[in-house]
C-alpha cells in the first residue's frame, strides 16, 4: 500500500511539473531562441510569428517599437516554439526584442514587413497600380 502511495505521489509530481512548464512555468533552466520565422506578415493584419528554441515560457515579452501591437502568444505553443499573434502596424523593418520576464534581452532581430500592393479592376482587366491613387470624398 506505501508503494502505491509513493508511485501516486510521484505521478501527479511529475503531473504538475509538466503542466507548470507548459503554461509558462520554469523547469529552472533560462529560455534561449535560437530562430524566429515569421508564418504571416502584412501591413494591417494580424502576424503569426515562430520563435523556436528551449525552455520557452509565455511569460516572455515582446517589444517592438510599436510596430506589432497587442502581442501574445497561442495556446498551441510550446517549450519549444512560441506562436506569437500581433497587429502589424509599420511597413518596412519590424524590430523584435524578446525579454525574459525580468528584463533580460533574450534574442534581438528585425523583420522586413513588405510595402501593402494595391490592384485597380477596371472593365479593362486586372492591372497593379504603380502610382499613387488618390481617392476624392465629397460631402453632401
Amino acid at each position: 500500500m506505501r508503494t502505491l502511495s509513493l508511485l501516486l505521489a510521484a505521478t501527479a509530481a511529475l503531473l504538475l511539473t509538466t503542466l507548470l512548464t507548459a503554461c509558462g512555468g520554469s523547469t529552472g533552466f533560462p529560455p534561449v531562441i535560437t530562430a524566429v520565422k515569421p508564418q504571416s506578415l502584412s501591413y494591417g493584419r494580424t502576424a503569426t510569428i515562430y520563435l523556436g528554441g528551449k525552455d520557452l515560457r509565455s511569460s516572455l515579452v515582446v517589444e517592438s517599437n510599436g510596430g506589432c501591437t497587442s502581442p501574445s502568444f497561442a495556446s498551441n505553443s510550446s517549450t519549444d516554439v512560441l506562436v506569437l499573434n500581433c497587429l502589424v502596424t509599420v511597413v518596412g523593418d519590424l524590430p523584435l526584442t524578446i525579454k525574459s520576464e525580468t528584463g533580460e534581452v533574450i534574442y534581438t532581430t528585425s523583420l522586413s514587413v513588405p510595402k501593402p500592393q494595391v490592384s485597380i479592376i477596371t472593365n479593362k482587366g486586372l492591372s497593379n497600380a504603380k502610382a499613387t491613387v488618390v481617392t476624392v470624398l465629397s460631402g453632401s
